[in-house]
């Protein structure tokens, strides 16, 4: 019997209006909250210093590429815009996934030295840091970091997405280097796992199985970072030695040299390149948007 009732009233996927979702989001909100509450039940948010003895450094602040940001942290800053939910979430799921991969590590390489912990003032830095794994691959003292990736980036980093493939962030790759040349490495890998399949298409350009769809690394030798490292170690003394919040200047390669940040609110802050008054360059950035100290930046001002 043919079906002749229109089908106009049931629910659309896409409704001329529009299709946001529900205000009264009584279920999945629900859930975060519960999880978020048992997370910090769990101390999970207070990941402490590899060696507190050591100084206030970690090599993860490697990600911190901002000298005034990196300076409210080293100094101890209470930070003015915590982190939430939804950076508890983000890192959440990095643990998950490297807590799942962990057993599986030791199998495939069962001399491996597991989350070792890392003294770095041998090098100059007063501070610590918490490896992923130490491996012996084919003679080779190798340092091996493991990150968890969104989607979107990580076809950004491995493929030809949006142009050539822009590689790991620079701060994994210089906080790799410093704990590589801490523990006496000789090679690096950075190993991305992302949240998110590329097509098998795409894959094909870099990876040799399926794995590759979400999964992809990169190799360096620890003595082609030395300038890197040294760079680094500079930096972080130099930031250190202040004795009030030092300039919003940025440290990467994604901005030119002597980038200072103008307007920390702004998620796409404006920086400038300016001498003897004169602004030479400018663009903006997205690193505002993630920092923890926003508020005390604008209310420290320039």
């Amino acid at each position: 019997m043919p079906i002749t009732r229109s089908l106009e009233d049931l629910p659309r996927a896409n409704r001329p209006d529009g299709n946001t979702p529900a205000v009264n989001n009584f279920v999945a909100e629900a859930l975060a909250k519960a999880w978020y509450d048992d997370y910090l039940a769990r101390g999970e948010d207070e990941l402490g210093l590899a060696i507190p003895e050591a100084g206030p450094y970690r090599a993860s602040y490697a990600s911190t590429r901002c000298d005034r940001a990196l300076w409210y942290k080293l100094t101890g800053v209470h930070a003015s815009n915590p982190p939430g939910i939804a950076d508890a979430w983000r890192f959440g799921i990095g643990t998950l996934i490297h807590e799942g991969l962990q057993p599986v590590v030791e199998q495939i390489f069962p001399d491996s030295v597991a989350e070792p912990l890392v003294d770095l003032r041998p090098m100059g830095l007063p501070g610590s840091a918490h490896a992923d794994q130490i491996i012996n691959h084919d003679g080779v003292k190798t340092l091996v970091e493991y990150k968890s990736i969104g989607g979107f980036q990580f076809k950004i980093m491995a493929t030809g997405f949006k142009g050539p493939a822009t590689g790991p962030r620079y701060g994994a790759v210089v906080q790799a280097a410093i704990i590589a040349k801490a523990t006496g490495c000789d090679r690096i890998v950075i190993a991305y796992l992302s949240l998110e399949n590329v097509s098998a298409g795409m894959a094909s350009s870099y990876a040799s199985s399926e794995a590759g769809r979400f999964a992809a690394e990169w190799h360096y030798t620890v003595a082609e970072m030395d300038e890197l490292i040294k760079y680094e170690v500079e930096r972080v003394n130099w930031v250190l030695a202040q004795t009030s919040p030092p300039p919003r200047e940025i440290h990467d390669p994604e901005y030119p040299k002597g980038a200072v940040i103008q307007a920390p609110l702004q998620d796409r802050a404006p920086w400038t390149i300016a001498e003897d008054g004169v602004v030479l360059d400018t663009g903006t950035t997205w690193m505002c948007g993630y920092c923890d100290f926003r508020d005390q930046c604008k209310e420290d001002g320039a």
